[in-house]
């Protein structure tokens, strides 16, 4: 009789054990799921289209995720780099147009393009509108990827510089 209650006590104990371990494993992974489409509502997501009216670039931006107040974009257009910044209202539409003003900075190279651009959640956190990644130091990612970008002038002759993307 004893070892018959130990045997049950035995492949009850199994029983459970199996039956939690499969719940914990379901339970991470209905948390990462979460915790996922979480960072999905906050991540900005914004397209832009652009029109060129010389001497000017012109941007319009749709906000098509998580409310943006704020974006910031370089674009390389003509062997021009330009700065086009704009903040969007709090509860922005989706799709709405925004024009964003521009500001001439350094010479380029290349054909118009999207160097970087980054855009502010609600939260006050910084997305890499590319990637769709989170940027910890955006002043320092930026840099980053404006110096690729930008051309060497010594002597009025001018070099690009590394072209790398």
């Amino acid at each position: 009789m004893g070892w018959a209650i130990g045997a049950a006590t035995l492949v009850a104990g199994i029983w459970a054990a199996v039956f939690a371990t499969r719940s914990d494993r379901a339970a991470r992974a209905a948390n990462q799921w979460v915790a996922d489409q979480h960072r999905k509502s906050l991540a900005p997501s914004i397209r832009c289209v652009f029109s060129s009216t010389a001497p000017d670039l012109h941007a319009e931006v749709f906000n098509l995720g998580a409310a943006t107040p704020s974006t910031l974009i370089f674009v390389a257009h003509k062997g021009q780099m330009w700065s086009l910044a704009g903040s969007f209202p709090e509860q922005s539409p989706r799709g709405h147009l925004y024009p964003f003003s521009t500001l001439p900075m350094v010479t380029t190279t290349g054909q118009l393009r999207i160097v970087v651009s980054v855009a502010k959640d609600m939260d006050g956190g910084w997305w890499d509108n590319q990637t769709g990644r989170k940027v910890d130091d955006v002043t320092t990612f930026m840099n980053a990827r404006i110096q690729k970008e930008t051309v060497v002038q010594e002597a009025g002759l001018t070099e690009p510089g590394p072209a790398r993307r």
